[in-house]
């Protein structure tokens, strides 16, 4: 067996079982962005669970300074943990080391993206827009201190992701995502608000980043797959009892948590 499935394999065990670990095996760890990848897409392929969404994670500069990384990395939470607007979610069943809640826009493609566009702006015509919760979770004990390879090893720290329905936008109005209020509320008081801009720029930015990434692993996003573009809000950690709102513009979606 390969260093890759080994890694994969002790990620994969700490997954199922929630119980995180504070790192991996000296010998198998990864030392660089490509050597993480490999650990995760060998978790990919040993998981026999079908992938679901696209996830970026590190779409701001600070994020990226912080991991010591220069650019955005990409996961692929499983298909059976996208959870539908006004979800339950129950803290133990779900989540292995900590856990937090983001609000983040997303993309639906309406086609096959095969074929990407030097602008960004001009994939506006070629998806839907929906908002997102992502309950960002690590198979570690701590959320970034193993360092980027190992946080892009462990599926980019990916676990449940809440979907809601269109924001029904047209075209001019996802050119304009960048200036869409996004905000967090938490237990009925706004806890942060900002911008799509939060996310690379332009959530498009991060949508033209993965697009090309999925081209280059020969894997092509299709249409109807979600793309969840990073943090609008930052990273809160829930509790059993409370209850969220994410609001991008006029539209939300909303989840409660329970034990």
């Amino acid at each position: 067996m390969n260093t890759a499935d080994q890694a994969a394999q002790i990620l994969l065990k700490a997954f199922n079982d929630r119980q995180p670990i504070e790192s991996l095996p000296d010998e198998i760890k990864p030392s660089n962005v490509e050597e993480g990848y490999a650990i995760q897409q060998a978790g990919h392929r040993l998981s026999g669970v079908q992938l679901g969404p696209w996830k970026v994670g590190a779409t701001s500069a600070m994020g990226q300074k912080f991991l010591g990384i220069d650019a955005p990395f990409v996961g692929r939470p499983h298909l059976n943990r996208v959870l539908t607007d006004g979800a339950d979610i129950s803290l133990s069943e779900w989540f292995a080391g900590p856990v937090g809640v983001e609000v983040e826009i997303g993309f639906i493609p309406l086609s096959d993206l095969t074929e990407i566009p030097d602008d960004p702006l001009e994939l506006s015509s070629l998806v839907d827009v929906v908002g997102c919760f992502e309950l960002v979770n690590s198979r570690f004990t701590d959320l970034v201190r193993p360092g980027a390879p190992s946080l892009i090893a462990d599926n980019a720290v990916s676990s449940v992701i809440v979907r809601g329905s269109s924001l029904g936008l047209k075209v001019n109005q996802i050119r304009a995502l960048d200036q869409l209020v996004v905000a967090l509320d938490i237990d009925g008081t706004e806890q942060v608000a900002a911008t799509g801009a939060s996310a690379l720029g332009h959530p498009l930015n991060v949508l033209q980043f993965v697009a090309r990434k999925a081209i280059e692993w020969g894997t092509p996003i299709a249409a109807g797959e979600l793309v969840i573009t990073g943090t609008c809000t930052g990273l809160v950690p829930p509790a059993a009892g409370m209850s969220i709102v994410g609001r991008f513009g006029d539209s939300h979606i909303a989840a409660t948590f329970r034990p």
